[in-house]
């Protein structure tokens, strides 16, 4: 009687386990069902050859998921400075009431706005300050307001004006809001400033038209 020989493919899963898992699993897979059609040796040979393949590919999804999690981690990370105080005002003129009020709730320094891992947002020139923003109107009309109806101000008077770009890439981004009466809104506006360590004072300008107007 004739002794039978070993399978290729079973010996070709061993080998692939080792060099390139994914033929190593095919080749196992190929092996089991040829050897049991013609009852070849190699069965073990086949069954290990899996085994390590299957090992591999578990070991290489783990390390691709760590990867993944570190860059998305490492993406829109906040800074640890610290930032002063803030005087949130409503600009207006002397003989004028003012139609809204703001109250700055939370701020933040950024690096990174958006996501790099896919490849868009936006490099501050500086530093990214996001304020978290309330936004109530106090008239008795419906108003109409923008960020670009916010402005920063340092002590030496110099003036800043919201990233609209760098806004985009933020969903709670406050951009433009039709205020009725007695209504609050809440966004975030983000400045590109060269000083984080500065004192700031954010402003409105009450100078938005009236939807009736």
């Amino acid at each position: 009687m004739k002794e039978s020989k070993t399978n290729i493919y079973a010996i070709l899963s061993l080998i692939f386990a080792f060099v390139f898992f994914p033929l190593g699993l095919a080749f196992g897979i190929v092996a089991l069902y040829k050897i049991k059609r013609t009852h070849e040796h190699g069965k073990g040979l086949a069954v290990a050859g899996l085994v390590l393949s299957s090992l591999a590919l578990f070991g290489f999804i783990i390390i691709y998921s760590a990867i993944l999690f570190a860059v998305g981690t490492v993406v829109e990370e906040t800074s640890k400075i610290t930032v002063p105080e803030l005087v949130a005002s409503s600009e207006e003129e002397p003989t004028s009431e003012p139609k809204i009020t703001l109250k700055v709730l939370d701020k933040k320094t950024f690096s990174y706005i958006g996501n790099a891992q896919y490849g868009f947002g936006k490099k501050p020139s500086g530093i990214f300050l996001v304020f978290e923003i309330e936004i109530e109107n106090i008239d008795t009309e419906p108003v109409y307001i923008t960020s670009n109806d916010m402005k920063l101000f340092d002590k030496q008077g110099r003036k800043y004006v919201p990233d609209t770009e760098a806004m985009i890439y933020r969903e709670d981004s406050f951009t433009f809001e039709t205020l009725n009466p007695g209504i609050k809104q809440k966004g975030v506006v983000i400045f590109d400033v060269s000083d984080p360590k500065a004192e700031y004072e954010l402003r409105v300008y009450d100078n938005v038209f009236s939807m009736l107007d």
